[in-house]
Protein backbone atom coordinates (compact mmCIF):
# COMPACT_ATOMS: atom_id res chain seq x y z
CA UNK A 1 0.00 0.00 0.00
CA UNK A 2 1.65 2.90 -1.16
CA UNK A 3 1.87 5.96 1.38
CA UNK A 4 -1.37 7.94 -0.03
CA UNK A 5 -3.41 4.97 0.04
CA UNK A 6 -2.30 4.31 3.85
CA UNK A 7 -3.24 8.29 5.01
CA UNK A 8 -6.21 7.69 2.99
CA UNK A 9 -7.59 4.58 4.87
CA UNK A 10 -6.22 6.50 8.49
CA UNK A 11 -8.00 9.26 7.11
CA UNK A 12 -11.22 7.10 6.64
CA UNK A 13 -11.14 5.45 9.48
CA UNK A 14 -10.59 8.62 11.62
CA UNK A 15 -14.35 9.65 10.10
CA UNK A 16 -15.98 6.62 10.84
CA UNK A 17 -14.64 6.83 14.10
CA UNK A 18 -16.13 10.49 14.23
CA UNK A 19 -19.58 9.08 13.07
CA UNK A 20 -19.48 6.46 15.62
CA UNK A 21 -19.05 9.25 18.42
CA UNK A 22 -21.00 11.34 17.49
CA UNK A 23 -24.38 8.79 16.92
CA UNK A 24 -23.72 7.40 20.21
CA UNK A 25 -22.76 11.68 21.98
CA UNK A 26 -26.78 11.91 19.88
CA UNK A 27 -28.31 8.70 21.67
CA UNK A 28 -27.09 9.45 25.11
CA UNK A 29 -28.61 13.15 24.28
CA UNK A 30 -31.81 12.09 23.58
CA UNK A 31 -31.86 9.36 27.04
CA UNK A 32 -30.62 12.34 29.23
CA UNK A 33 -28.64 10.25 31.48
CA UNK A 34 -28.20 12.75 34.71
CA UNK A 35 -29.21 12.11 38.08
CA UNK A 36 -27.70 11.43 41.38
CA UNK A 37 -29.60 7.78 41.58
CA UNK A 38 -28.86 3.93 40.75
CA UNK A 39 -30.20 2.26 38.19
CA UNK A 40 -30.72 -1.99 38.78
CA UNK A 41 -27.78 -3.27 40.32
CA UNK A 42 -25.78 0.35 40.64
CA UNK A 43 -26.34 0.32 44.56
CA UNK A 44 -24.61 -2.69 45.23
CA UNK A 45 -21.42 -1.74 43.33
CA UNK A 46 -21.80 2.35 43.64
CA UNK A 47 -21.36 1.68 47.55
CA UNK A 48 -18.29 0.45 46.57
CA UNK A 49 -16.76 3.33 44.39
CA UNK A 50 -17.87 5.85 47.04
CA UNK A 51 -16.40 3.87 49.96
CA UNK A 52 -12.94 4.39 47.47
CA UNK A 53 -13.45 7.79 46.47
CA UNK A 54 -14.62 9.31 50.01
CA UNK A 55 -13.02 7.04 52.03
CA UNK A 56 -10.18 5.43 50.47
CA UNK A 57 -11.25 1.82 51.39
CA UNK A 58 -12.22 -1.55 49.56
CA UNK A 59 -15.89 -2.09 50.67
CA UNK A 60 -17.99 -4.83 48.83
CA UNK A 61 -21.29 -5.67 49.62
CA UNK A 62 -20.23 -9.32 49.49
CA UNK A 63 -23.63 -10.98 50.73
CA UNK A 64 -25.67 -9.66 47.56
CA UNK A 65 -22.79 -8.43 44.50
CA UNK A 66 -20.50 -11.97 44.52
CA UNK A 67 -18.26 -10.73 41.23
CA UNK A 68 -14.36 -10.01 40.97
CA UNK A 69 -15.59 -6.12 40.44
CA UNK A 70 -12.66 -4.90 41.54
CA UNK A 71 -11.56 -3.31 38.14
CA UNK A 72 -14.89 -2.30 37.28
CA UNK A 73 -14.88 -0.11 41.31
CA UNK A 74 -11.41 1.45 39.73
CA UNK A 75 -13.41 2.41 36.69
CA UNK A 76 -16.02 4.32 38.01
CA UNK A 77 -13.62 5.98 40.66
CA UNK A 78 -11.46 7.24 38.22
CA UNK A 79 -14.50 9.28 36.44
CA UNK A 80 -15.74 10.33 40.20
CA UNK A 81 -12.31 11.96 40.86
CA UNK A 82 -12.79 14.89 38.95
CA UNK A 83 -16.17 16.24 41.12
CA UNK A 84 -16.54 13.44 43.46
CA UNK A 85 -19.20 10.49 43.82
CA UNK A 86 -22.45 10.39 41.96
CA UNK A 87 -24.31 7.96 39.67
CA UNK A 88 -24.10 11.30 36.88
CA UNK A 89 -20.01 10.31 37.13
CA UNK A 90 -20.58 6.11 36.92
CA UNK A 91 -23.34 6.58 34.14
CA UNK A 92 -19.97 8.08 32.61
CA UNK A 93 -17.68 5.96 33.10
CA UNK A 94 -19.93 3.17 31.42
CA UNK A 95 -21.06 5.37 28.52
CA UNK A 96 -16.98 6.27 27.94
CA UNK A 97 -16.76 2.20 28.32
CA UNK A 98 -19.28 1.42 25.55
CA UNK A 99 -17.94 3.40 23.02
CA UNK A 100 -14.94 1.94 23.62
CA UNK A 101 -16.27 -1.56 23.19
CA UNK A 102 -17.63 0.17 19.70
CA UNK A 103 -14.61 1.22 18.55
CA UNK A 104 -12.84 -2.18 19.86
CA UNK A 105 -15.44 -4.06 17.45
CA UNK A 106 -15.13 -1.76 14.87
CA UNK A 107 -11.02 -2.57 14.89
CA UNK A 108 -11.55 -6.05 15.44
CA UNK A 109 -12.99 -6.29 12.00
CA UNK A 110 -10.66 -4.79 10.23
CA UNK A 111 -8.11 -6.92 12.08
CA UNK A 112 -9.92 -9.74 10.25
CA UNK A 113 -9.70 -8.58 6.69
CA UNK A 114 -13.30 -6.71 6.79
CA UNK A 115 -14.12 -4.03 4.63
CA UNK A 116 -14.14 -0.84 6.46
CA UNK A 117 -18.13 -0.70 5.65
CA UNK A 118 -18.47 -3.76 7.02
CA UNK A 119 -16.79 -3.57 10.27
CA UNK A 120 -18.58 -0.14 10.83
CA UNK A 121 -21.81 -2.02 9.95
CA UNK A 122 -20.92 -4.65 12.78
CA UNK A 123 -19.78 -1.91 15.35
CA UNK A 124 -23.27 0.14 14.78
CA UNK A 125 -24.86 -3.08 15.38
CA UNK A 126 -23.24 -3.15 19.20
CA UNK A 127 -23.76 0.38 19.18
CA UNK A 128 -27.14 0.91 18.97
CA UNK A 129 -28.05 -2.35 20.67
CA UNK A 130 -31.26 -1.36 23.04
CA UNK A 131 -29.70 -3.04 25.93
CA UNK A 132 -26.14 -2.38 25.21
CA UNK A 133 -27.07 1.96 25.36
CA UNK A 134 -29.49 1.15 28.26
CA UNK A 135 -27.17 -0.68 30.30
CA UNK A 136 -24.05 1.83 29.17
CA UNK A 137 -26.67 4.62 30.61
CA UNK A 138 -25.82 2.78 34.07
CA UNK A 139 -23.16 1.14 35.97
CA UNK A 140 -23.87 -2.49 35.82
CA UNK A 141 -21.03 -4.53 34.78
CA UNK A 142 -22.15 -6.11 31.54
CA UNK A 143 -20.84 -2.80 29.50
CA UNK A 144 -17.35 -2.89 31.36
CA UNK A 145 -17.16 -6.59 30.36
CA UNK A 146 -17.78 -6.55 26.88
CA UNK A 147 -15.89 -3.73 26.07
CA UNK A 148 -12.81 -5.32 27.90
CA UNK A 149 -12.93 -8.57 26.29
CA UNK A 150 -13.66 -7.43 22.68
CA UNK A 151 -10.44 -5.16 23.12
CA UNK A 152 -8.09 -7.91 24.78
CA UNK A 153 -9.51 -10.38 21.82
CA UNK A 154 -8.63 -7.61 19.75
CA UNK A 155 -5.08 -7.09 21.28
CA UNK A 156 -4.01 -10.97 21.09
CA UNK A 157 -4.95 -10.88 17.56
CA UNK A 158 -3.11 -8.15 16.69
CA UNK A 159 -0.20 -9.46 18.34
CA UNK A 160 -0.76 -12.57 16.78
CA UNK A 161 -0.59 -11.59 13.60
CA UNK A 162 2.15 -9.12 13.99
CA UNK A 163 4.25 -11.45 16.22
CA UNK A 164 4.82 -8.81 18.65
CA UNK A 165 4.89 -9.77 22.22
CA UNK A 166 4.42 -6.17 23.64
CA UNK A 167 0.71 -6.30 21.75
CA UNK A 168 -0.11 -9.78 23.00
CA UNK A 169 1.31 -8.70 26.55
CA UNK A 170 -1.37 -5.73 26.96
CA UNK A 171 -4.04 -7.93 25.50
CA UNK A 172 -3.29 -10.80 28.50
CA UNK A 173 -3.09 -7.72 30.91
CA UNK A 174 -6.52 -6.07 29.78
CA UNK A 175 -7.81 -9.96 29.76
CA UNK A 176 -6.91 -10.32 33.54
CA UNK A 177 -8.28 -6.80 34.30
CA UNK A 178 -11.75 -7.77 32.30
CA UNK A 179 -11.49 -11.09 34.54
CA UNK A 180 -11.24 -8.37 37.35
CA UNK A 181 -14.70 -7.28 36.08
CA UNK A 182 -16.48 -10.44 35.77
CA UNK A 183 -15.22 -13.54 36.11
CA UNK A 184 -16.63 -15.06 32.30
CA UNK A 185 -13.44 -13.03 30.83
CA UNK A 186 -12.03 -16.44 31.24
CA UNK A 187 -14.01 -17.91 28.51
CA UNK A 188 -10.93 -16.24 26.21
CA UNK A 189 -7.34 -17.87 27.51
CA UNK A 190 -9.55 -20.98 27.93
CA UNK A 191 -11.02 -20.89 24.48
CA UNK A 192 -7.09 -20.73 23.34
CA UNK A 193 -5.65 -23.19 25.39
CA UNK A 194 -8.76 -25.35 23.62
CA UNK A 195 -7.70 -24.62 20.20
CA UNK A 196 -3.63 -25.35 20.95
CA UNK A 197 -4.78 -28.88 22.03
CA UNK A 198 -6.57 -29.51 18.96
CA UNK A 199 -4.56 -28.10 16.32
CA UNK A 200 -1.07 -29.04 18.18
CA UNK A 201 -2.18 -32.57 20.32
CA UNK A 202 -1.46 -32.75 23.78
CA UNK A 203 1.90 -32.77 25.24
CA UNK A 204 3.88 -30.83 28.03
CA UNK A 205 5.10 -28.35 25.91
CA UNK A 206 1.78 -27.43 24.72
CA UNK A 207 0.34 -27.25 27.65
CA UNK A 208 2.58 -25.45 29.09
CA UNK A 209 2.14 -23.03 26.52
CA UNK A 210 -1.53 -23.47 26.66
CA UNK A 211 -2.16 -23.55 29.93
CA UNK A 212 0.19 -21.10 31.30
CA UNK A 213 -2.12 -17.84 30.91
CA UNK A 214 -5.41 -19.93 32.05
CA UNK A 215 -2.94 -20.91 35.59
CA UNK A 216 -2.07 -17.48 36.20
CA UNK A 217 -5.63 -16.03 36.38
CA UNK A 218 -6.62 -19.33 38.36
CA UNK A 219 -3.61 -18.60 40.80
CA UNK A 220 -4.97 -14.62 40.89
CA UNK A 221 -8.21 -15.79 41.70
CA UNK A 222 -7.53 -17.94 44.22
CA UNK A 223 -5.20 -15.04 46.04
CA UNK A 224 -8.51 -13.08 45.73
CA UNK A 225 -10.68 -15.65 47.45
CA UNK A 226 -8.27 -16.81 50.23
CA UNK A 227 -6.52 -13.68 50.58
CA UNK A 228 -7.65 -10.38 49.74
CA UNK A 229 -10.90 -11.20 50.65
CA UNK A 230 -10.14 -10.80 54.52
CA UNK A 231 -6.97 -8.56 54.24
CA UNK A 232 -8.10 -5.90 51.89
CA UNK A 233 -11.91 -6.56 51.53
CA UNK A 234 -12.35 -7.91 48.25
CA UNK A 235 -15.43 -9.52 47.35
CA UNK A 236 -16.51 -12.77 48.11
CA UNK A 237 -16.93 -14.82 44.84
CA UNK A 238 -18.66 -17.97 45.76
CA UNK A 239 -21.71 -17.13 43.44
CA UNK A 240 -24.72 -18.63 45.20
CA UNK A 241 -26.66 -19.16 42.02
CA UNK A 242 -23.54 -21.22 40.47
CA UNK A 243 -23.96 -23.34 43.06
CA UNK A 244 -28.06 -23.58 42.85
CA UNK A 245 -27.26 -24.84 39.28
CA UNK A 246 -25.12 -27.31 40.27
CA UNK A 247 -27.66 -28.50 43.08
CA UNK A 248 -30.42 -28.42 40.66
CA UNK A 249 -27.98 -30.75 38.50
CA UNK A 250 -27.81 -33.05 40.99
CA UNK A 251 -31.05 -33.34 42.40
CA UNK A 252 -33.28 -32.41 39.74
CA UNK A 253 -31.75 -33.41 36.63
CA UNK A 254 -35.04 -33.22 34.26
CA UNK A 255 -35.49 -29.74 35.45
CA UNK A 256 -32.11 -28.51 35.16
CA UNK A 257 -32.26 -29.67 31.29
CA UNK A 258 -35.32 -28.06 30.41
CA UNK A 259 -34.07 -24.74 31.85
CA UNK A 260 -31.11 -25.29 29.81
CA UNK A 261 -33.34 -25.23 26.59
CA UNK A 262 -35.39 -22.92 27.51
CA UNK A 263 -32.34 -20.07 28.15
CA UNK A 264 -30.83 -21.30 24.93
CA UNK A 265 -34.03 -21.37 22.76
CA UNK A 266 -34.16 -17.65 24.41
CA UNK A 267 -30.79 -16.48 23.74
CA UNK A 268 -31.61 -17.46 19.93
CA UNK A 269 -34.20 -15.47 19.62
CA UNK A 270 -32.81 -12.52 21.03
CA UNK A 271 -29.52 -12.67 19.04
CA UNK A 272 -31.67 -13.22 15.76
CA UNK A 273 -33.45 -10.21 16.73
CA UNK A 274 -30.45 -7.85 17.92
CA UNK A 275 -27.88 -9.53 15.28
CA UNK A 276 -30.60 -8.63 12.28
CA UNK A 277 -28.19 -5.97 10.72
CA UNK A 278 -25.02 -7.95 10.67
CA UNK A 279 -27.35 -11.32 9.60
CA UNK A 280 -29.27 -9.08 6.63
CA UNK A 281 -25.64 -7.90 5.55
CA UNK A 282 -23.60 -11.27 5.41
CA UNK A 283 -26.50 -13.15 4.57
CA UNK A 284 -25.98 -13.20 0.67
CA UNK A 285 -22.02 -14.00 1.22
CA UNK A 286 -23.14 -16.91 3.54
CA UNK A 287 -25.56 -18.25 1.21
CA UNK A 288 -22.82 -18.29 -1.22
CA UNK A 289 -20.27 -20.27 0.69
CA UNK A 290 -23.00 -22.87 1.74
CA UNK A 291 -22.45 -26.44 0.71
CA UNK A 292 -25.53 -27.99 0.00
CA UNK A 293 -25.02 -30.79 3.17
CA UNK A 294 -24.84 -27.52 5.30
CA UNK A 295 -27.52 -26.26 3.82
CA UNK A 296 -29.61 -29.49 4.71
CA UNK A 297 -28.04 -29.55 8.12
CA UNK A 298 -29.16 -25.96 8.56
CA UNK A 299 -32.64 -26.77 7.54
CA UNK A 300 -33.70 -30.17 9.22
CA UNK A 301 -32.25 -28.32 12.37
CA UNK A 302 -34.25 -25.36 12.25
CA UNK A 303 -37.46 -27.14 11.63
CA UNK A 304 -36.82 -29.03 14.75
CA UNK A 305 -35.56 -25.89 16.61
CA UNK A 306 -38.77 -24.00 15.53
CA UNK A 307 -41.22 -26.75 16.75
CA UNK A 308 -39.83 -26.63 20.01
CA UNK A 309 -39.99 -22.86 20.32
CA UNK A 310 -43.41 -21.88 18.59
CA UNK A 311 -44.66 -25.18 20.87
CA UNK A 312 -43.47 -23.40 24.35
CA UNK A 313 -44.81 -20.38 23.17
CA UNK A 314 -47.89 -21.55 23.08
CA UNK A 315 -47.92 -23.68 25.96
CA UNK A 316 -46.28 -20.61 28.07
CA UNK A 317 -49.29 -18.01 26.12
CA UNK A 318 -45.95 -16.06 25.05
CA UNK A 319 -43.91 -14.35 22.38
CA UNK A 320 -41.28 -11.74 22.11
CA UNK A 321 -40.11 -10.78 24.90
CA UNK A 322 -39.82 -14.34 26.57
CA UNK A 323 -36.72 -13.30 28.29
CA UNK A 324 -36.11 -11.73 31.32
CA UNK A 325 -34.51 -8.53 32.98
CA UNK A 326 -34.31 -5.05 30.28
CA UNK A 327 -36.15 -5.73 27.63
CA UNK A 328 -40.03 -6.28 28.60
CA UNK A 329 -43.68 -5.48 26.46
CA UNK A 330 -43.42 -1.83 27.94
CA UNK A 331 -39.96 -1.25 26.75
CA UNK A 332 -36.49 -0.83 28.39
CA UNK A 333 -36.29 -1.99 32.60
CA UNK A 334 -36.57 -3.74 34.75
CA UNK A 335 -39.57 -2.10 36.15
CA UNK A 336 -38.73 -2.48 39.78
CA UNK A 337 -41.83 -1.34 41.49
CA UNK A 338 -44.39 -3.85 43.30
CA UNK A 339 -47.53 -3.46 41.05
CA UNK A 340 -45.64 -3.92 37.56
CA UNK A 341 -42.54 -6.17 38.37
CA UNK A 342 -43.84 -8.68 41.73
CA UNK A 343 -47.95 -8.38 41.13
CA UNK A 344 -47.99 -8.41 37.63
CA UNK A 345 -50.45 -5.65 37.13
CA UNK A 346 -50.21 -4.14 34.51
CA UNK A 347 -50.09 -0.46 35.30
CA UNK A 348 -47.69 0.66 32.62
CA UNK A 349 -48.87 1.06 28.52
CA UNK A 350 -47.67 -1.71 26.59
CA UNK A 351 -47.12 -2.06 22.59
CA UNK A 352 -50.05 -3.68 20.47
CA UNK A 353 -50.13 -7.26 20.61
CA UNK A 354 -49.31 -7.05 16.60
CA UNK A 355 -45.92 -5.19 17.04
CA UNK A 356 -44.51 -7.99 19.40
CA UNK A 357 -45.78 -10.09 16.66
CA UNK A 358 -43.49 -8.96 14.00
CA UNK A 359 -40.86 -8.35 16.34
CA UNK A 360 -41.10 -12.63 17.05
CA UNK A 361 -41.33 -13.12 13.36
CA UNK A 362 -38.34 -11.12 12.94
CA UNK A 363 -36.36 -12.71 15.70
CA UNK A 364 -37.38 -16.41 14.74
CA UNK A 365 -36.24 -15.35 11.46
CA UNK A 366 -32.98 -14.15 12.49
CA UNK A 367 -32.44 -17.09 15.11
CA UNK A 368 -32.47 -19.23 11.90
CA UNK A 369 -29.70 -17.11 10.60
CA UNK A 370 -28.04 -17.65 13.83
CA UNK A 371 -28.17 -21.53 13.38
CA UNK A 372 -27.09 -20.95 10.23
CA UNK A 373 -23.75 -19.35 10.92
CA UNK A 374 -22.99 -22.15 13.57
CA UNK A 375 -23.35 -24.99 11.38
CA UNK A 376 -21.20 -23.32 8.87
CA UNK A 377 -18.10 -22.17 11.55
CA UNK A 378 -18.49 -26.19 13.41
CA UNK A 379 -18.67 -27.41 9.14
CA UNK A 380 -15.14 -24.98 8.67
CA UNK A 381 -13.65 -26.16 11.75
CA UNK A 382 -14.23 -29.53 10.92
CA UNK A 383 -12.64 -29.33 7.54
CA UNK A 384 -9.72 -27.48 8.39
CA UNK A 385 -9.14 -30.45 11.00
CA UNK A 386 -9.71 -33.00 8.19
CA UNK A 387 -7.30 -30.69 5.91
CA UNK A 388 -4.54 -30.37 8.68
CA UNK A 389 -4.50 -26.54 7.88
CA UNK A 390 -2.70 -24.23 10.08
CA UNK A 391 -4.02 -21.14 8.58
CA UNK A 392 -4.34 -18.75 11.78
CA UNK A 393 -7.29 -17.10 10.39
CA UNK A 394 -8.91 -20.53 10.03
CA UNK A 395 -7.96 -21.44 13.55
CA UNK A 396 -9.46 -18.51 14.82
CA UNK A 397 -12.90 -19.95 14.19
CA UNK A 398 -12.24 -22.53 16.55
CA UNK A 399 -11.17 -20.28 19.15
CA UNK A 400 -14.10 -18.39 19.19
CA UNK A 401 -16.13 -20.84 18.42
CA UNK A 402 -14.57 -22.65 22.00
CA UNK A 403 -15.13 -19.08 23.56
CA UNK A 404 -19.11 -19.07 22.58
CA UNK A 405 -19.61 -22.65 24.01
CA UNK A 406 -18.18 -21.80 27.36
CA UNK A 407 -19.70 -18.44 27.86
CA UNK A 408 -22.91 -20.31 26.58
CA UNK A 409 -22.86 -22.72 28.46
CA UNK A 410 -21.95 -20.68 31.88
CA UNK A 411 -24.83 -18.63 31.28
CA UNK A 412 -27.51 -21.47 30.57
CA UNK A 413 -26.94 -23.11 33.35
CA UNK A 414 -26.60 -20.30 36.27
CA UNK A 415 -29.71 -18.59 35.30
CA UNK A 416 -29.95 -16.75 31.42
CA UNK A 417 -30.67 -12.66 31.68
CA UNK A 418 -31.20 -10.81 28.27
CA UNK A 419 -28.30 -8.30 28.77
CA UNK A 420 -25.72 -11.47 29.05
CA UNK A 421 -25.97 -11.67 25.54
CA UNK A 422 -24.01 -8.73 24.62
CA UNK A 423 -20.79 -10.14 24.05
CA UNK A 424 -22.18 -12.60 20.93
CA UNK A 425 -22.12 -9.57 18.67
CA UNK A 426 -18.47 -8.43 18.76
CA UNK A 427 -17.87 -12.28 18.56
CA UNK A 428 -20.60 -13.18 15.72
CA UNK A 429 -18.61 -10.04 13.58
CA UNK A 430 -15.50 -11.95 13.95
CA UNK A 431 -17.07 -15.38 12.98
CA UNK A 432 -18.69 -13.62 10.27
CA UNK A 433 -15.26 -11.86 8.89
CA UNK A 434 -13.25 -14.90 9.19
CA UNK A 435 -16.04 -17.05 7.51
CA UNK A 436 -16.48 -14.48 4.48
CA UNK A 437 -12.75 -14.25 3.88
CA UNK A 438 -12.89 -11.83 0.92
CA UNK A 439 -15.14 -9.02 -0.49
CA UNK A 440 -18.76 -9.28 1.43
CA UNK A 441 -21.75 -9.18 -1.00
CA UNK A 442 -24.55 -7.13 0.07
CA UNK A 443 -27.41 -6.53 -2.22
CA UNK A 444 -29.51 -2.77 -2.36
CA UNK A 445 -32.46 -4.07 -1.27
CA UNK A 446 -29.96 -5.93 2.16
CA UNK A 447 -28.04 -2.78 2.86
CA UNK A 448 -31.42 -1.51 3.22
CA UNK A 449 -33.06 -3.49 5.33
CA UNK A 450 -29.89 -3.78 7.21
CA UNK A 451 -29.34 0.48 7.66
CA UNK A 452 -33.38 0.58 8.81
CA UNK A 453 -32.73 -2.30 11.26
CA UNK A 454 -29.73 -0.09 13.05
CA UNK A 455 -32.04 3.30 12.81
CA UNK A 456 -35.30 1.44 14.20
CA UNK A 457 -32.78 -0.19 17.06
CA UNK A 458 -31.27 2.84 18.00
CA UNK A 459 -34.05 5.17 18.24
CA UNK A 460 -36.00 2.13 19.90
CA UNK A 461 -33.30 2.21 22.35
CA UNK A 462 -32.37 5.83 22.93
CA UNK A 463 -36.06 6.85 24.01
CA UNK A 464 -36.60 3.44 25.95
CA UNK A 465 -33.39 4.60 27.67
CA UNK A 466 -34.95 8.06 28.65
CA UNK A 467 -38.02 6.68 29.72
CA UNK A 468 -36.26 4.22 32.16
CA UNK A 469 -33.99 7.29 33.64
CA UNK A 470 -37.47 9.42 33.44
CA UNK A 471 -40.11 7.43 35.44
CA UNK A 472 -36.69 6.44 37.86
CA UNK A 473 -35.78 10.26 38.54
CA UNK A 474 -39.15 10.93 39.36
CA UNK A 475 -39.17 7.85 41.83
CA UNK A 476 -36.43 9.30 43.71
CA UNK A 477 -37.82 12.73 43.97
CA UNK A 478 -41.44 11.12 45.35
CA UNK A 479 -38.13 8.71 47.81
CA UNK A 480 -36.95 11.95 48.83
CA UNK A 481 -40.24 13.82 49.43
CA UNK A 482 -41.36 11.05 51.80
CA UNK A 483 -38.36 10.68 53.72
CA UNK A 484 -38.29 14.84 53.71
CA UNK A 485 -41.01 16.91 53.48
CA UNK A 486 -43.42 14.07 54.64
CA UNK A 487 -41.25 12.78 57.26
CA UNK A 488 -41.31 9.14 56.49
CA UNK A 489 -38.85 7.11 57.59
CA UNK A 490 -37.51 4.68 54.63
CA UNK A 491 -38.63 1.85 56.71
CA UNK A 492 -41.81 2.65 56.32
CA UNK A 493 -41.67 2.43 52.58
CA UNK A 494 -41.44 0.29 49.87
CA UNK A 495 -39.94 2.31 47.48
CA UNK A 496 -38.64 -0.90 44.68
CA UNK A 497 -35.56 -2.61 44.54
CA UNK A 498 -32.99 -0.13 43.74
CA UNK A 499 -34.87 2.53 47.02
CA UNK A 500 -35.00 -0.36 49.32
CA UNK A 501 -31.96 -1.71 48.23
CA UNK A 502 -29.72 1.68 48.85
CA UNK A 503 -31.51 3.01 51.75
CA UNK A 504 -32.64 -0.38 54.10
CA UNK A 505 -30.16 -3.24 52.82
CA UNK A 506 -30.01 -6.33 55.72
CA UNK A 507 -29.38 -9.22 54.40
CA UNK A 508 -30.97 -10.59 57.32
CA UNK A 509 -34.20 -9.07 57.31
CA UNK A 510 -36.70 -11.27 57.41
CA UNK A 511 -39.03 -11.55 54.12
CA UNK A 512 -42.76 -11.93 54.44
CA UNK A 513 -44.81 -13.73 51.30
CA UNK A 514 -47.38 -10.93 51.87
CA UNK A 515 -44.45 -8.25 51.26
CA UNK A 516 -42.04 -7.24 48.45
CA UNK A 517 -38.78 -9.39 49.22
CA UNK A 518 -36.11 -5.99 48.75
CA UNK A 519 -35.47 -5.69 52.42
CA UNK A 520 -39.02 -4.03 53.68
CA UNK A 521 -39.95 -3.65 57.15
CA UNK A 522 -42.79 -2.03 57.34
CA UNK A 523 -45.20 -1.31 53.58
CA UNK A 524 -47.39 1.23 54.90
CA UNK A 525 -46.34 3.42 52.21
CA UNK A 526 -45.78 2.18 48.51
CA UNK A 527 -44.46 3.66 45.21
CA UNK A 528 -46.56 1.96 42.08
CA UNK A 529 -47.15 3.02 38.32
CA UNK A 530 -50.75 2.94 39.27
CA UNK A 531 -53.47 1.06 41.93
CA UNK A 532 -52.58 -1.50 44.51
CA UNK A 533 -55.36 -3.83 46.26
CA UNK A 534 -55.40 -2.46 49.64
CA UNK A 535 -53.85 1.01 49.36
CA UNK A 536 -54.98 4.44 48.01
CA UNK A 537 -53.04 7.13 45.87
CA UNK A 538 -51.92 10.35 48.39
CA UNK A 539 -49.69 11.77 45.51
CA UNK A 540 -48.66 10.93 42.26
CA UNK A 541 -46.29 12.67 39.66
CA UNK A 542 -46.22 12.57 36.21
CA UNK A 543 -42.53 12.23 34.23
CA UNK A 544 -41.36 12.89 30.19
CA UNK A 545 -41.75 10.47 28.33
CA UNK A 546 -42.09 8.87 24.68
CA UNK A 547 -43.67 5.48 24.84
CA UNK A 548 -46.49 5.65 27.60
CA UNK A 549 -48.56 8.17 28.08
CA UNK A 550 -49.20 11.66 29.16
CA UNK A 551 -50.59 10.48 32.57
CA UNK A 552 -48.38 7.81 32.89
CA UNK A 553 -47.35 8.62 36.48
CA UNK A 554 -45.62 7.37 39.84
CA UNK A 555 -48.06 7.45 42.72
CA UNK A 556 -47.54 7.55 47.07
CA UNK A 557 -49.91 4.66 47.97
CA UNK A 558 -51.11 4.24 51.50
CA UNK A 559 -51.77 1.13 53.05
CA UNK A 560 -55.79 1.62 53.76
CA UNK A 561 -56.90 1.30 57.20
Amino acid sequence: MSVSSELRSDRGRWQDILLMTGLWALMTYLAHPVGDFPLNDDWTYGVSVKALVEEGRMFFLTEWACKTLVAHVFWGALFCLPFGFSYTALRVSQLTAGLIGGIATYYLCLELGASRRTALLCSLTLLVNPLYFQLSNSFMTDVGFTAGATLALLLLIKGMFQSSRAISALGWILVVLSVWVRELTLMIPAGFAMTQFYRDGISFKVLLRAALPLAVIFVLLWVHQHFLVDLWGFPNLDNGRSNAALTTLIEKPLKFAILTTGGTAALFLYLGLFALPMLLWYRSTMRQSETAFERKLTTYLGIAWLLVVIRAMYYYKRIMPVGKNLLYDSGLGPATLRDTYLLGIENLPTAPVWVWGIVTVMSLWGAWEVLRLLVRVVARVWEMRAEGRRDTKRWLLFALLMMTALYTAAIVTSGYFDRYLLIYLPIMAALFTLLSNGPVIVSRASQALAIAMLCVLGVFGALATHDYISWNRVRWELVSELNGKMGIPPNKVDGGYEVNGTLMFDIGLTKAEEKSWWWVDDDEYVLAFGPIPGYESIEHRTFPNYFYTDETAVHILKRKE
